[in-house]
């Protein structure tokens, strides 16, 4: 119905034009058309009862044809909206009674065609007389009167509520604009305080700081009086300790080098600085950057230096902080420490000892190049002191070995292994010669008694810490052995000797 009211307003049809009359009676065809097509013409067809009786919502739906038809008839619906509400989708209107689905059909104008030829016997069955019902009572249509009453009265109620809802808005607005004007004026006053009030601290301010500048301008010259004063006194501190620096150097040139023992307090000190374990047995590699002190701790351990527990290694210096590595079998009580190298530490070389905590350990061991630096005599001298056993090892053999072959003329190149086999003995010999010479030269310079020196390879020594079944060569060992030999022996008397103390 409300489609045909849009025609008419859009084609502006009047009330009594043809052309209205003739669409109304087409529409009225095609809205009995429709609801045929829906719902059938069969009045006796029971599932066009029951197609009925689920679009009205009735549940359950009823099993029998008389069952559906009552349940449908006790339904008050409008037949304009049946067909309707198939097409927007939404639920039916449903009414009390016929009277009020009678007001209702009136008020909006949906009658449906009672006398049509298409009037199939379920829509003619279902048509109600909606103009004059005939099942009302006077009782009935004295209620919908004193509903519709009823209706206005809520009506003009709401329509007093909200006139006095505007009222009160209307109010509360001008009560609003009064407000505000009365904020801004006091806004305005606060703002006026507020300037005067600024104004008077910008005034105090300016004489603070007028006081501030004169006492810092004094402040400043004490302080320039006390830099002077503090100039000459550095100036004369440095004289004295120049003075302190060359008596010591020429104390030092003559040999004269200050001993220096730790106290109880340093001892515990750096024991807890290195973990220091009672019934560990605690090694010390000491030597200069590069001479190869990480690979020499792997080595003793058991480790190549890929292997993932191994510490690291590098050209240069790797380490600089006293570092502990532990044994990676639990049954060996041993401990080894990388100690940094002089050269990476600003601590003269007769401090080295003492700064490093080296009084601490079992057992020292001093790693060399070619030469003894004076670090290393410094450690000679204060294992010597504190009664430490100490061990002087040159490692990398096999490179400097490879190294006196290069300088006896071997050339890798052309070599089928003959001149390998020929010149490494002899290249071992003098290497192994030159190096113990060495060492005896320096340790006599140094004033030291004699003392051996290892020379080992950090290959070789894996393969005696850990030889896995595997049959070593000869020719591959130099003094590995040995080292281990006598480590082990030192550490088994001191092991007694804590003891037998104990």
């Amino acid at each position: 119905m409300e489609e045909f009211r849009r025609m008419c307003r859009e084609y502006r049809w009047g009330r009594y034009d043809p052309k209205k009359d003739e669409a109304h009676d087409l529409f009225k065809d095609a809205l009995t058309q429709q609801f045929n097509a829906i719902y059938g013409t069969d009045v006796n067809d029971i599932n066009s009862w029951r197609n009925l009786c689920q679009v009205l919502l009735i549940s359950p739906i009823p099993e029998g044809l008389k069952a559906c038809r009552q349940a449908v008839e006790e339904t008050h619906v409008n037949l304009v909206d049946l067909v309707d509400t198939q097409g927007t989708g939404g639920p039916v209107v449903k009414f009390a009674s016929e009277m009020k689905l009678s007001v209702y059909t009136r008020e909006t104008r949906k009658f449906f065609p009672k006398e049509n030829a298409y009037t199939g016997g379920l829509l003619r069955h279902l048509l109600r007389r909606i103009m004059s019902p005939s099942a009302e009572t006077d009782e009935t249509r004295r209620g919908v009167k004193a509903e519709a009453e009823m209706k206005k009265a809520e009506d003009d109620a709401k329509e007093a509520r909200r006139q006095a809802e505007e009222s009160r808005l209307a109010a509360e607005a001008e009560k609003k604009v009064l407000e505000e004007e009365k904020r801004k004026a006091e806004e305005a006053f606060l703002r006026a305080e507020e300037e005067k009030r600024l104004a008077e601290e910008e005034a105090d301010r300016a004489k603070a700081e007028q006081l501030e500048a004169d006492e810092r301008a004094a402040e400043a010259q004490r302080q320039a009086d006390a830099a002077k004063a503090a100039q000459q006194k550095a100036v004369e501190n440095l004289q004295v300790q120049a003075t302190r620096a060359d008596e010591a150097e020429t104390k030092w040139m003559r040999g004269d080098r200050p001993v220096v023992w730790p106290t109880l307090e340093e001892i515990e000190s750096a024991k807890i600085r290195f973990y220091y374990t009672e019934g560990k047995f605690h090694f010390a590699i000491a030597g200069l950057a590069g001479s190869g002190k990480s690979s020499l701790i792997n080595a003793f351990r058991g480790l190549n230096n890929n292997d993932p527990r191994a510490a690291n290694t590098g050209i240069v210096e790797t380490t600089l902080h006293v570092t502990g590595y532990p044994d990676p079998d639990p049954k060996n009580p041993f401990i080894w420490y990388d100690i940094p190298g002089a050269g990476t530490l600003e601590i003269p070389d007769w401090q080295y000892f003492n700064a490093q905590g080296l009084f601490v350990f079992d057992c020292i061991i001093v790693l060399i190049d070619n030469r003894f630096s004076a670090t290393d005599i410094a450690i000679l001298e204060n294992c010597k002191r504190f009664n430490i056993p100490s061990y002087i090892v040159r490692s990398k053999a096999n490179q400097h070995v490879l190294n006196v072959m290069n300088d006896m003329g071997y050339d890798f190149m052309t070599d089928d292994g003959s001149q390998r086999a020929e010149m490494l003995p002899a290249a071992r010999a003098r290497f192994i010669a030159e190096t113990r010479q060495s060492v005896k030269a320096n340790l006599e310079k140094a004033g030291l008694p004699p003392k051996m020196v290892y020379i080992v390879s950090k290959d070789a020594m894996v393969a005696v810490i850990k030889p896995e079944g595997k049959a070593i060569r000869k020719d591959a060992l130099m003094d590995e052995v040995q080292l281990v030999e006598d480590i082990l022996k030192e550490a088994t008397r001191r092991r007694v000797k804590q003891e037998q103390r104990a």
